[in-house]
C-alpha cells in the first residue's frame, strides 16, 4: 500500500483506476478482522479525499466498507468519525457513497452509549422525582435555572424595609416560572416533569381554600372583561364621597356608593392576600354600612330610586358580608401566628367565623337603627340583604357534618335566625300579624293596610302559592287601571316589572295574559293626558320594561315594538324637561336595539349624540339636562336588571365604546358641575350604570374564563393559561408534547377533585379543535368528564364530543375512556346526547362485524354500562337508555357461547341483575333460538344470588326437550344448603312425575327426558356432596376459569359443552352418581332426608317401563345399592325391594 502511493509516469490511467480498487479492496479486507483495522484511518482518509468526482465513487464506497466493519467492531467510534467526515460527505448525492454510509448508519442502534447528555437526563429525572416529594412552599426561585425565574422582580429590588417573613414570601415559585421550565426541559426528561407538576397540583387541591369556590362565582374578583373605565368608577365615587363638604350631595353619593362600593384587595408578592390589609378592609365595610344606613335617601316621589334599593342593598350586604368575613378570618390567622391564643380555641373560632360576622353584622344594623324612619327602612334592606347573603354562603358549605363542632349555644342556628328575620318582615308588613316565634324587637311593627295578608302568605302551603299569586296579579291589575285611585304609581310600576318577569315563561296562557296586559297598558298610557304626570312616568317606564322583554321572547312583533317606541319618543320630546320619559325612551331603545331591532339601533345613534349636547351644555335648563343625563344612562344599559332580556348578544367594543363615554360625562358632572342637583342625580346614576355593567358582565360569563383569581403561585392557574395560550397559538408555535405534560397532572388530579369555578369549554374547545394530537384530546375529554358534575359548560362541551359525528374523530383509547367512566358523566349531559351514544355507540360495538373485531372494546363497554347500572337513583332517563341498551346487547349475542367470550356474557347477566324481576324474566325468555344463552343467564343469576333456585325449574322444563342436552349439563350452583335440598326434593318429585307421566310432555320422547332428567339429578348430587368429584370432571364454581387459558389454549375458540373434555365431564358425573349420593346423605342438613332419597330411587325403579332405558335402571339400581351401609337401607322392606326379591 504505501508503495502505490509512489508517484509512476510509466502507468497509464485504467492501470491507475485499477490500482486505486485494489487499494480501496486491501483496505476494506484489512479492517474486517479488526486487529490490525485501526492502522489503516490514514489510507481509508486518503482515498476519500482523492476521490470526490463522480467517476470515483467505487473506492470510496469500498474504504467506507471497510470503515463499517471497524465501527462494527467499536475499533473506532462511529460518533466521531461521522463528526470528521460530515463536512465531506453530508453534502455528497453519489449514490454509492449514500448506499455505503446508509449501511454505516444501520450501526447506530447497535453502538448506543451512555454519553454524558444520557447521564444528565438521568440526574434530572431522578431529581424531578425527589422534588415530587417535597411540599410546593419549600421550593423558591432561587432553585430555578436564571431563563425559569420570575422577569419582572429580580432578588436585588426586595424592598430592605421589609420583615424577614415578608422577605421569604418573595421567594415564592411563581406558577409561570413552572411553565418556564416546562420549555426549557429536555424531551426524555417530560415524563419525570409531569410527576413533579401532579404533585404540585395535588397539593394545591388539597389546601385550597373552600371560600375560592364561592367568591368565584359571586364574582369577588375583577372580570378581565370589564373595562378600565367601568373598573374606576367605584374608586372615583370614593374618593368624591370623601372629600365632599356640601350636605345637598350626600345623598346622590351615599347612593352611588351604596351601588358600587368595594375595596381592592392587597395582595402579597406571593400571589396570597395579606392579613392586615383584609383586617382593615373588613372594618371599612362595617363603617360604610353605618354610614350608608343613615345617608341613603328614601323619597316616594324618587319612585326610580327607591325601586332599585332592595337590589342596591343586597348587593352591597353581600359584598359587605363576604369583605368581614374575610377580615375574621384574616386576624385569627394572625392570632394563630403570633400563638397567643389557644389554637383549638382559635380553630372553633375559625369554624363559626360566619356565623360570628352574621351576628356581628346584624349588631351593627340594630345600633344604627334608632333614628328617623328613613334609617329604618335602610336598616330593613341592609337586615334582608343580610340574611339572603348569609343564606347563599351556607349554602356553599360542605353537607358532611362528621367531626363539626357543635355551635350551640354560642350562636343562634341559621335556620331559627332566618326565621327570626321573616316574622320580623311579616310583622312590619302587617300589625296585626301575631309572630310564630321570635322576632328583632327594633323596627316599628306598623301598617297601613287593615287586612292580615302577611298571617295568610305565612300560613299557605307551598303547592297553592302560585294560585295566591295569581290572585295577587288580578288584584294588582285592577289596581293598576283604576282610575279613582289616588296612589297607585306603585301598582302600576309592580305590573310594569311582573309583566317584564312573566314574558319568559313557557306557559302559553300566560304569554297570551302578557300580550293583552301589554296592549292595555299601551292604551292606558294614551288616554293618560287627563292623569297626573307622575302616573304618566310610571306608565311609560312600565311600558318600556314590558315591551322589550316581550319583543325578545317573541311575544309582540317588531312593529307593536316600534309603536310603543315612537309613543315613548313622543312624550320625551314633548316633556324636555321630565326625566323619567327619557329614562324610559333610553331603556326601550338599548333594550330593542340589543334585541336585533334596527329602527332601534337607528334612533340610538342619533338620540346619543343629542343628550350628549344637552347635557355639556352648561346654560341649558337643568331639568333638562337632567332628564338628558337619565336618558344617557339608559340608552347604555342602566335598565338591564329591570328589563329581563331573555339573551342579550356580547356587547361590541363599539358599545363599550359608548359606556365610556357615558361614564366621563358623569364623572366630569360630578367633579366639576356648580348644580348639586344634577351632581347628586349624576352620582346616583353612575353607581346605578356601574352596578349594571358588572351584573351585565357577570350573565355574560356565569364562570371565569380562567383562573386568574387563584394565587400567582398557582400552577393551576399558570397551566390552565398556557392551555389557552396554546389554543391561541395553535400546534404550529407550541409543541403538543409541552401541552400534553401540562394539561395531565390537572386531568390525573381532577380524577378525585373539583376544580374551582372555570369555562372549561372555552378553555378545552380550541385544543380540541386543533391538530395537537390524540393524547392532547383524551386528556381534554378526560377532564370534561371528571369536571362536568361541577361544571355545566364541562357537561356541554362533552355532550359535543360523545354523539356522533364527532366522537368518530376520537381515538380508541379515549373511546374506551368515554365507555368505562359512563357512570360519571351520563347523567350530566343533555338527553338527546346520551341517546345517541347508547343507541348509536355502545350497541354497534356489539354487531356480528364488530363483535369479533373489537372484543376490548365489548369488554370496555360493558364494564361501563355495570358501573353505570350499579348508581344509586339515577334519573329515569339515563335507566331508561341503559336498560334498552343492554337488553339490546344480549339480542346480539350469539346464542353458542364461546369459551373465549365466556366473561363478556357474564358482564350481560351482571348488567342485567341489576334490573327489576319482571324485566329480568321479560328479556331472558328461554326459546329453542336462544336456549343456550338464556339458560346460562339464568344459571349466572341463580348461582350469584340474584334469581332463587325455583328459576331452574322453568329453565329445566324448556331443556328438557331441546336436542343437545349435553351441551347445558356443566354448570356448577352456588346457593344456600337449605334451599339447595328443597330443590332438589322438588326436582325429583317433577322427575317421578313425569316417569309416571302424571306430567305431561309434548313431542318428547320419555326415554329420553327421563335420562336428560337424570343427568340433572347427577350432576347436581356431584356438584353439592364434595368438592373433590366435580373437581375429578374439569368442574368449577369459578366462571371465568377460561379466561387465561392457561390449561388449553385451543380451547378459546371452542364452544362451551361442545369439547371432548365437556362430554367426558357431564357422562361421568353418572358414573359418580353412587358415590357422591353417599356422600351427601352422610351431611347435615342431608342425612335426615335419606329415606326420602330412599323411596325416590326405588319408586323411579319401579316405574313403567316405557319411561326408563336400561342405562338408567341399572344407575338407578347401583345408586340404591350404593346406600346399603345406611340404617334406612336396612330395614326389610328396603332391601329386599332393591335386590328384587
Amino acid at each position: 500500500l504505501a508503495m502505490s502511493d509512489m508517484p509512476s509516469v510509466s502507468v497509464d490511467k485504467d492501470a491507475q483506476w485499477e490500482k486505486l480498487i485494489a487499494k480501496a479492496a486491501c483496505i476494506r479486507d484489512i479492517c474486517r478482522p479488526y486487529q490490525h483495522g485501526a492502522d489503516m484511518l490514514a489510507a481509508i482518509s486518503q482515498v476519500l479525499n482523492e476521490c470526490t468526482k463522480p467517476d470515483q465513487a467505487s473506492p470510496a464506497a469500498i474504504v467506507l466498507q471497510g470503515l463499517r466493519a471497524l465501527c462494527e467492531a467499536e475499533v473506532v467510534c462511529i460518533r466521531s468519525t461521522w463528526n470528521a467526515l460530515s463536512p465531506k460527505l453530508s453534502c455528497d448525492r453519489r449514490p454509492l457513497i449514500l448506499k455505503a454510509l446508509n449501511e454505516l448508519f444501520s450501526l447506530v442502534p447497535s453502538l448506543t452509549v451512555n454519553t454524558k447528555e444520557f447521564e444528565d437526563t438521568l440526574v434530572a429525572i431522578s431529581a424531578y422525582k425527589s422534588l415530587s416529594s417535597f411540599g410546593s412552599e419549600e421550593h423558591t426561585i432561587l432553585h430555578l435555572p436564571e431563563k425559569a425565574r420570575p422577569g419582572g422582580d429580580s432578588l436585588e429590588e426586595i424592598d430592605m424595609n421589609e420583615d424577614e417573613e415578608d422577605q421569604e414570601a418573595n421567594l415564592f415559585v411563581p406558577g409561570s416560572s413552572y411553565i418556564k421550565l416546562l420549555s426549557l426541559t429536555p424531551a426524555a426528561v417530560l415524563e419525570a416533569f409531569e410527576e413533579f407538576a401532579t404533585s404540585l397540583v395535588k397539593q394545591e387541591m388539597t389546601n385550597m381554600p373552600r371560600a375560592v369556590y364561592h367568591t368565584a362565582l359571586r364574582g369577588g374578583t375583577t372580570r378581565s372583561d370589564q373595562g378600565k373605565t367601568v373598573a374606576g368608577v367605584p374608586n372615583f365615587l370614593l374618593k368624591m364621597y370623601e372629600r365632599n363638604k356640601q350636605p345637598g350631595m350626600t345623598p346622590g353619593l351615599a347612593a352611588g356608593m351604596l351601588l358600587c362600593f368595594d375595596l381592592p384587595v392587597h395582595m402579597g408578592k406571593d400571589g396570597k392576600p395579606i392579613n392586615r390589609f383584609l383586617a382593615s378592609r373588613g372594618r371599612n365595610f362595617q363603617q360604610m354600612l353605618v354610614a350608608l344606613i343613615h345617608e341613603v335617601n328614601i323619597q316616594p316621589s324618587e319612585w326610580h330610586h327607591s325601586i332599585l334599593l332592595p337590589q342596591s342593598w343586597l348587593g352591597f350586604m353581600s359584598r359587605t358580608y363576604s369583605a368581614v368575613l374575610q377580615g375574621r378570618q384574616a386576624e385569627l390567622e394572625m392570632q394563630l401566628k403570633h400563638g397567643k391564643e389557644d389554637p383549638e380555641e382559635v380553630q372553633y373560632k375559625q369554624f363559626t367565623a360566619w356565623l360570628w360576622v352574621r351576628d356581628m353584622l346584624t349588631d351593627v344594623i340594630k345600633g344604627a337603627s334608632k333614628d328617623s324612619p328613613v334609617v329604618k327602612g335602610n336598616s330593613i334592606f341592609a337586615l334582608t340583604g343580610l340574611a339572603v347573603a348569609v343564606a347563599k354562603y351556607e349554602s356553599s358549605l360542605s353537607s358532611d357534618t362528621d367531626g363539626v363542632p357543635e355551635t350551640e349555644p354560642d350562636f343562634i342556628p341559621m335556620k331559627h335566625w332566618i326565621s327570626m328575620v321573616t316574622e320580623t318582615l311579616l310583622s312590619i308588613v302587617n300589625s296585626r300579624y301575631q309572630p310564630k316565634g321570635q322576632v328583632f324587637p327594633w323596627f316599628y311593627q306598623k301598617s297601613y293596610s287593615g287586612e292580615n295578608t302577611a298571617k295568610k302568605v305565612s300560613d299557605m302551603p307551598g303547592q297553592q302559592m302560585n294560585f295566591v299569586l295569581m290572585k295577587s296579579l288580578d288584584v294588582l291589575e285592577s289596581c293598576c287601571f283604576d282610575t279613582s285611585l289616588e296612589y297607585n304609581t306603585g301598582c302600576i310600576l309592580g305590573v310594569g316589572l311582573v309583566l317584564s318577569f312573566m314574558s319568559h315563561s313557557s306557559q302559553t296562557e300566560l304569554r297570551v295574559h302578557v300580550s293583552t296586559l301589554l296592549q292595555k297598558l299601551c292604551k292606558y298610557l294614551d288616554s293618560s293626558e287627563d292623569q297626573s304626570r307622575g302616573v304618566q312616568e310610571v306608565l311609560a317606564y312600565s311600558v318600556a320594561c314590558s315591551c322589550v322583554s316581550a319583543f325578545s321572547v317573541g311575544i309582540i312583533e317588531a312593529a307593536e315594538a316600534e309603536k310603543a317606541m315612537t309613543k315613548l319618543r313622543t312624550l320625551a320630546e314633548n316633556y324636555q324637561q321630565t326625566y323619567s320619559f327619557a329614562l324610559a325612551l333610553g331603556a326601550i331603545v338599548h333594550g330593542l336595539s340589543a334585541c336585533g331591532h334596527g329602527k332601534a339601533e337607528d334612533l340610538s345613534n342619533r338620540l346619543m349624540p343629542a343628550w350628549i349636547k344637552i347635557v355639556l351644555a352648561e346654560g341649558s335648563p337643568t331639568m333638562e339636562r337632567l332628564a338628558a343625563v337619565s336618558g344617557l344612562v339608559a340608552l347604555v344599559g342602566s335598565e338591564r336588571g329591570m328589563i329581563q332580556l331573555k339573551s342579550e348578544s356580547i356587547q361590541s367594543s363599539q358599545f363599550q365604546s359608548k359606556v365610556n363615554e357615558v361614564i366621563r360625562i358623569l364623572t366630569q358632572i360630578i367633579s366639576y358641575s356648580e348644580q348639586i342637583g344634577l351632581q347628586t342625580n349624576a352620582a346616583r346614576l353612575l353607581g346605578r350604570l356601574h352596578m349594571s355593567c358588572l351584573s351585565s358582565t357577570q350573565n355574560r360569563a356565569s364562570v371565569p374564563p380562567d383562573f386568574s383569581y387563584l394565587p400567582i403561585n398557582s400552577f393551576i392557574r399558570a397551566a390552565i393559561d398556557f392551555a389557552i395560550e396554546s389554543g391561541k397559538k395553535g400546534p404550529e408555535s407550541v409543541p403538543a408534547e409541552l401541552v400534553k405534560v401540562a394539561l395531565a397532572p390537572i386531568a390525573s388530579v381532577g380524577e378525585s377533585h373539583q376544580y374551582p369555578p372555570v369555562n372549561w369549554a372555552s378553555i378545552l374547545s380550541p385544543l380540541m379543535r386543533l391538530d395537537f394530537g390524540d393524547e392532547v384530546k383524551h386528556l381534554c375529554l378526560e377532564l370534561a368528564v371528571t369536571q362536568a358534575q361541577s361544571s355545566q359548560n364541562a357537561a356541554m362541551l362533552l355532550g359535543m364530543w360523545v354523539a356522533p359525528p364527532l366522537i368518530y374523530s376520537l381515538s380508541m383509547k379515549t373511546q374506551k375512556y368515554l365507555f368505562m367512566s359512563l357512570s360519571l358523566w351520563m347523567q350530566h349531559v343533555a338527553e338527546d346526547k346520551l341517546q345517541s351514544f347508547t343507541e348509536v355507540l355502545l350497541i354497534q360495538q356489539f354487531e356480528v362485524k364488530n363483535l369479533t373485531k373489537s372484543p376490548e372494546i365489548c369488554r370496555c363497554v360493558l364494564q361501563g354500562l355495570i358501573q353505570a347500572m350499579k348508581l344509586p337513583n339515577p334519573a329515569q332517563f339515563c335507566w331508561s337508555f341503559l336498560c334498552q341498551a343492554v337488553e339490546k346487547i344480549y339480542e346480539l349475542l350469539p346464542n353458542e357461547v364461546q369459551r373465549g367470550e365466556l366473561e363478556m356474557y357474564i358482564d350481560v347477566a351482571r348488567c342485567i341483575s341489576e334490573m327489576a324481576d319482571s324485566e329480568i324474566d321479560r328479556i331472558v325468555q328461554i326459546s329453542e333460538n336462544n336456549i343456550e344463552k338464556a339458560t346460562f343467564m339464568k344459571v349466572y343469576l341463580v348461582s350469584q344470588g340474584r334469581l332463587p333456585l325455583m328459576n331452574l325449574s322453568a329453565v329445566i322444563a324448556v331443556v328438557a326437550g331441546y336436542h343437545q342436552k349435553e351441551n347445558i349439563l356443566w354448570i356448577h350452583e352456588n346457593t344456600g344448603v337449605l334451599k339447595r335440598m328443597d330443590w332438589l326434593l322438588d326436582l325429583m318429585g317433577y322427575i317421578r312425575n313425569v316417569a309416571y307421566k302424571s306430567t305431561p310432555l309434548q313431542n318428547v320422547d320419555l326415554k329420553e327426558c327421563i335420562n336428560f332428567l337424570l343427568w340433572l339429578f347427577a350432576a347436581f348430587v356431584v356438584a353439592w356432596a364434595d368438592h373433590g368429584a366435580p373437581l375429578l370432571l374439569g368442574l368449577s364454581a369459578d366462571w371465568s376459569l377460561w379466561k387465561h387459558h392457561m390449561v388449553l389454549p385451543e380451547l378459546s375458540e371452542e364452544h362451551t359443552g361442545k369439547h371432548s373434555t365437556d362430554k367426558f365431564a357431564v357422562q361421568e358425573t353418572l358414573t359418580l352418581l353412587p358415590s357422591s349420593l353417599s356422600l351427601l346423605l352422610a351431611k347435615e342438613p342431608w342425612k335426615e332426608q335419606t329415606e326420602k332419597f330412599i323411596d325416590w330411587l326405588i319408586s323411579m325403579m319401579e316405574c313403567p317401563t316405557e319411561a326408563l332405558s336400561k342405562s338408567s335402571t341399572d344407575l338407578l339400581k347401583v345408586t340404591l345399592l350404593a346406600l346399603r351401609s345406611l340404617a334406612e337401607f336396612k330395614k326389610k322392606a328396603v332391601w329386599t325391594k332393591a335386590y328384587g326379591w
